[in-house]
């Protein structure tokens, strides 16, 4: 994700795996009532995957990355976008668009 200019939150993180977890039809102690998953399996997400990810506090943007911010920055923000999804097999109505 980061380099799609992108980051997560716990939050966003535990909505998305909730959202996705229907399509792989396995048993889960997610909350429905939340439509989230759960502290302890944010954790264990977080544990078994600490090589890839990269953990940090949220900050404003510098005013160096948002001048930076440019036509060129945001096509290939839009062509790694359209390949994620077409990769996939995403649909705009599959993301509420």
């Amino acid at each position: 994700m980061d380099q799609m200019y992108y980051g997560l939150t716990r939050k966003d993180l535990r909505s998305m795996a909730f959202q996705l977890d229907p399509r792989n039809s396995l048993p889960h102690p997610f909350s429905f009532l939340r439509e989230s998953t759960g502290k302890d399996w944010l954790y264990g997400f977080m544990k078994r995957h600490k090589a890839s990810l990269s953990i940090r506090k949220t900050t404003g943007t510098s005013l160096n990355r948002a001048l930076g911010f440019n036509k060129e920055d945001v096509n290939e923000f839009f062509n790694l976008l359209e390949k994620l999804m077409t990769e996939n097999n995403f649909h705009c109505e599959d993301l509420q668009c």
